[in-house]
């Protein structure tokens, strides 16, 4: 996926692997035939004609991540054949480690051993099935130095977070530079897509969440922001919804100020849900995120054609256990589509208004029999010494992640037993890698792999491997 964007278009340098003319001044990183060999491939593209294989999309570890001090790794990679070409990679080699293509990404056939000082470049070579040569990409740039940077620029923090499902292009945002960008996984460049006016309290919290339609290619924001009003002498909180397109990007601001604060999106683009809409006659795609300072703690904003509205869905909870009051703290939210067994999932921090009790899941669901749609809230468990500060449903909707302070849980939702998944703890440790941080305000699931994405606030975008709780981060 490519957003339009008024910015200058990042280069992505050496993101092609080529048998002649790439220009590259290093001899070694010019040569044919097998790895390591002299043969030249500027002699075989006089006989044949100049293949590409394309580009080599690094998916674990990504290009120039921090390992946090992990000294092997399995290695994950896609490659993306150009459009124009018909050529195929029969073998594949970074370092001294041998892949094997299943489906569409390739694996290592072992790991790839690090140091656990400093950055170190690890040559990447694939031989081409159509002339048996062996071409030179850009090198696998990673890092294990005590400091953690990764990626190509450093960016503040990071709080809003999505996946596309259909080509896994991640996007996130840096509210305090109000700035959205899009990963690039050859380069691991991160080109902003959409830039907006910075808020003027950088103290005051503020989130970004995003959510994305990957159908329609089309990204969407709660611009949350700050701005002074010279006449009263004071900062104005205001929320806008702002729909980014690859053609266009358009700005609906919350005119009746209904909003008071916004965290977490959820899309039902289609109107699944019969929340989305005002009867089971009338759907109308809708947008729902948290507003934990607002008596109506879930607000929704209606996409009616080029009216686009908030109106609260109105939840009604079955009982007292299933509050979702404003004085309860409510943290997250995650939701699933599945026909009738649509749900949305919200997490709160305390039991009542006395800000006591343990942390709880509440669930909420919708139905119609004709009229207006039904609300509900539903208790479901409670989350002993857990601060849930996000939740990302698993892609069956059976289990969901939640953030805990440095640790990351997994949940059955059929009997509510949990997994540690990963854990920076000192007290609770689980995986290697860097830090979580207490303040994880979004997550994605990859849409085909076993690896988890954390925004992590100041501490960058994390990606966790699902298999060894190892977490390595991807851009800080």
């Amino acid at each position: 996926m490519k957003f339009a964007t008024s910015l200058p278009p990042f280069l992505l340098v050496g993101s092609i692997l080529c048998l002649a003319g790439c220009g590259n001044s290093d001899a070694d990183q010019s040569k044919g035939g097998q790895p390591g060999s002299s043969s030249s491939a500027s002699q075989s593209s006089s006989q044949a004609p100049q293949l590409s294989i394309g580009s080599v999309k690094f998916i674990y570890p990504t290009q120039q991540s921090h390992l946090g001090g992990v000294e092997q790794v399995p290695l994950v990679v896609q490659i993306i054949a150009p459009s124009d070409q018909q050529s195929t990679v029969s073998q594949l080699k970074i370092g001294n480690v041998e892949f094997e293509k299943r489906g569409q990404y390739w694996y290592s056939t072992s790991d790839l051993m690090i140091t656990k000082a400093g950055k170190q470049n690890f040559d990447v070579q694939a031989e081409l099935a159509e002339t048996g040569e062996w071409v030179n990409a850009p090198a696998l740039s990673l890092n294990n130095g005590s400091f953690i940077q990764a990626s190509s620029q450093q960016i503040y923090s990071i709080k809003g977070l999505a996946i596309d499902l259909d080509d896994s292009t991640i996007f996130f945002s840096n509210p305090y530079d109000a700035e959205i960008y899009e990963l690039d996984f050859t380069s691991s460049n991160a080109e902003i897509i959409y830039s907006g006016e910075p808020t003027s309290n950088l103290g005051a919290f503020i989130y970004w969440p995003i959510a994305i339609d990957s159908a329609a290619d089309t990204l969407y924001l709660s611009e949350d922001k700050y701005s002074y009003n010279q006449q009263e002498s004071e900062d104005e909180y205001t929320v806008s919804l702002v729909k980014i397109a690859p053609t266009e990007t358009q700005k609906y601001p919350d005119s009746e100020g209904l909003i008071k604060s916004t965290r977490g999106l959820f899309l039902d683009i289609d109107s699944v849900m019969p929340m989305s809409g005002y009867n089971a006659n009338s759907p109308i795609p809708s947008i729902l995120s948290i507003d934990f300072l607002s008596q109506e703690t879930i607000q929704r904003w209606f996409l009616d054609g080029d009216n686009v509205f908030v109106e609260s869905p109105n939840v009604r909870g079955v009982n007292d256990e299933s509050s979702l009051s404003p004085d309860l703290n409510i943290l997250a939210l995650a939701g699933y589509l599945d026909a009738d067994n649509s749900k949305v999932l919200v997490s709160r921090e305390f039991a009542n208004d006395a800000k006591q009790g343990e942390s709880a899941l509440i669930e909420v669901t919708s139905a119609s029999t004709g009229g207006t749609p039904r609300v509900t809230a539903t208790f479901k468990t409670l989350l002993e010494q857990i601060k849930p500060t996000a939740l990302a449903y698993n892609r069956e909707g059976t289990h969901v992640f939640i953030a805990d302070a440095n640790k990351i849980w997994k949940m059955n939702m059929a009997d509510y037993t949990k997994e540690l998944v990963t854990s920076s703890s000192s007290i609770l440790s689980k995986g290697a890698g860097n830090p979580i941080g207490n303040n994880v305000t979004a997550m994605a699931l990859h849409p085909k792999l076993e690896y988890l994405y954390l925004a992590a606030d100041t501490n960058g975008l994390i990606m966790v491997d699902l298999a060894t709780g190892n977490r390595i981060t991807v851009v800080k």
